[in-house]
């Protein structure tokens, strides 16, 4: 693994290690809200470190995993929605 991509999962990883000890501390722990913070840090590495982390092999697979966390944002997103609307 090269240098770069060792920064971009320790970049990830510390984002999502800082924000699981911060939401447990703050007794605001829950799997949607944990996975939404974790999916924006995933987005900003990412863009942060586009042009030096992956090649455009790697690019696209990192792309595809972007895709599907969109989608399960998505449905949380829907879900809370329909939770908020009266019936």
């Amino acid at each position: 693994m090269g240098r770069q991509r060792e920064y971009l999962v320790a970049l990830v990883t510390g984002w999502c290690l800082c924000w699981l000890v911060a939401l447990s501390v703050l007794g605001r722990l829950t799997l949607e809200l944990y996975f939404v913070v974790s999916f924006a840090g995933v987005l900003v590495a990412y863009e942060l470190t586009a042009p030096i982390a992956v090649g455009l092999r790697q690019r696209r697979y990192v792309r595809a995993a972007i895709a599907v966390g969109a989608l399960v944002f998505a449905v949380i997103v829907a879900r809370r929605v329909l939770e908020a609307i009266p019936v």
